[in-house]
């Protein structure tokens, strides 16, 4: 009888990478870095997928392919605009310590009644996440 062959589809994540995307749900933020191609995205997906098991679960993703500061900055009010939160459309890009702290207040006042959010990021051009539990 001939062999059986696997399934290409399969993902495989290790016991020890999954300890390690267990400990995300504890921690307040969480930043995921590594080259591009090392699976970071799919262990990502892994993740979330796991967690809609047993809660309800929003992601916000941002692609990034482009140095441009103006384009990422469309991107991310686009996405999150898309989620339903256009809080985002009426900042500009923040350039300074006092144009990023309005607007982390503004995104901690948008986001308070959610339990906790993560901020996971590869540097571009890959994948910027934001991402929280209802």
């Amino acid at each position: 009888m001939p062999k059986r062959k696997g399934n290409l589809n399969t993902i495989y994540i290790s016991e020890r990478l999954q300890e390690c995307l267990r400990q995300v749900a504890f921690c307040p933020l969480t930043t995921v870095v590594a080259p591009m191609g090392y699976g970071k995205t799919t262990a990502v997906n892994w993740f979330l997928s796991e967690k809609s098991h047993d809660e309800k679960i929003d992601t916000i993703r941002i692609s990034v392919y482009s140095d441009n500061v103006t384009i990422f900055w469309k991107s991310v009010q686009d996405a999150f605009s898309f989620a339903g939160y256009n809080f985002l459309q009426e900042y500009p890009y923040p350039t300074d310590p006092a144009s990023g702290s309005l607007l982390a207040d503004a995104v901690c006042h948008e986001l308070q009644g959610e339990k906790e959010f993560h901020f996971l990021q590869t540097k571009p051009p890959a994948l910027y996440y934001l991402r929280w539990w209802l």
